[in-house]
């Protein structure tokens, strides 16, 4: 995850404007995690109880770079192969690992209660999920040279969550021949999680990362203190905390501020302009925040605007403009954060026209 970028100031359509994209293709911010996991890396440790195989340490180049995957060898007996994190963990999570096949093609992620209903089957030849009946959401991500993440979201009925190497894409109870099998790096379990976050590297005890949070202080003369246009381009996730996310122009506090407002399932977004209190719209729209859009809040006095992907979604004729000296992804002035991938944030210290909005905001 990244916690800053660049700012660069130039034009767009000949408007001068100030630029957070700084040139990079996307900025993911996200929140505070904990891989309850204590040895992600470390298979062949005893917290991973083996059954009816073998851990081979130190197999192959994992997705980091360095010789630290891991090969799961299933053994001759005609039986089911796996290998379980023996922490108890409980309530909804996101389960997830990194896996590349090496002899079997096959990886099988669930429960330890060895029935295909209680997780999912991974194609690693191809990169599609063979297999799920279970309740759990699966879905699996190349990550280059073989390797694909595969995860499972959802809560699960029993404690363990599971690996089983597979020969086939539909069934894990099978002969192996002590030699072949499946390289693996990199679990993480995330307890009440909706979806994986980055991964979380743990060596002896469950790890949290903190939030991720970027701010720009300071930049009272670029912000535009009379009139300007806010706007962004970006896909967010939900937030597990439950509460609203938010990010703003602000003076540091939450008196003076220029703000979206996303709900905490990013089931709609929301604009809000405080100039010592909410004098300006408050529109929550309901859209589908974890796509891909493009928001604007154009801003003058007495003449306010609110688009979304080239829709004008709200105006307000009433209110004075507060002056800001700050942006930031976490709101500045309260925890709550705001987390997902921004492609660009840019401040124009003009109110750009109807047209211009328009054109700004079409996807």
């Amino acid at each position: 995850a990244t916690t800053s970028t660049s700012v660069s100031v130039g034009s767009v359509n000949d408007m001068p404007r100030l630029d957070w994209s700084g040139g990079c293709s996307s900025l993911k911010l996200e929140p505070q995690r904990t891989n309850e996991f204590p040895y992600s890396e470390y298979f062949a440790h005893s917290n991973w109880a083996k059954e009816n195989l073998s851990v081979t340490s130190n197999s192959a180049t994992s997705p980091d770079g360095h010789n630290n995957a891991s090969k799961l060898v299933p053994d001759t007996v005609l039986i089911d192969h796996s290998i379980y994190d023996s922490t108890p963990i409980s309530g909804s999570r996101a389960f997830s690992v990194y896996a590349k096949a090496d002899g079997y093609n096959f990886i099988f992620v669930g429960e330890n209660n060895n029935t295909a209903a209680d997780g999912a089957f991974f194609d690693l030849s191809n990169g599609t999920i063979s297999q799920n009946t279970s309740s759990f959401t699966a879905t699996i991500e190349s990550v280059g040279s073989g390797w694909y993440r595969c995860t499972i979201t959802g809560t699960p009925a029993y404690s363990y969550p599971m690996l089983c190497p597979c020969e086939t894409g539909t069934t894990f109870s099978f002969a192996g021949d002590g030699v072949k099998g499946v390289l693996v790096y990199g679990a993480q379990c995330e307890d009440s999680a909706s979806y994986p976050t980055s991964y979380i590297p743990s060596y002896g005890t469950a790890t949290t990362r903190a939030a991720d949070a970027c701010l720009k202080t300071g930049i009272t003369s670029l912000i535009g203190q009379t009139e300007g246009t806010f706007y962004w381009e970006g896909s967010l996730e939900e937030n597990p905390s439950g509460t609203n996310m938010q990010f703003a122009l602000s003076d540091g506090t939450t008196s003076q501020q220029i703000k979206f407002v996303i709900s905490s399932s990013s089931a709609y977004v929301a604009a809000e302009v405080k100039n010592g209190g909410v004098q300006q719209f408050y529109n929550n729209h309901n859209i589908d925040a974890k796509t891909n859009r493009k928001y604007a809040i154009a801003y003058n006095a007495n003449d306010f605007a609110f688009y979304i992907d080239g829709t004008q979604i709200a105006t307000d004729t009433s209110g004075s403009v507060p002056a800001c000296s700050n942006l930031s992804f976490d709101s500045g002035v309260s925890a709550n954060g705001i987390h997902g991938n921004f492609k660009s944030v840019i401040l124009f210290p003009t109110r750009l026209t109807s047209t211009e909005l328009e054109k700004l905001t079409t996807l």
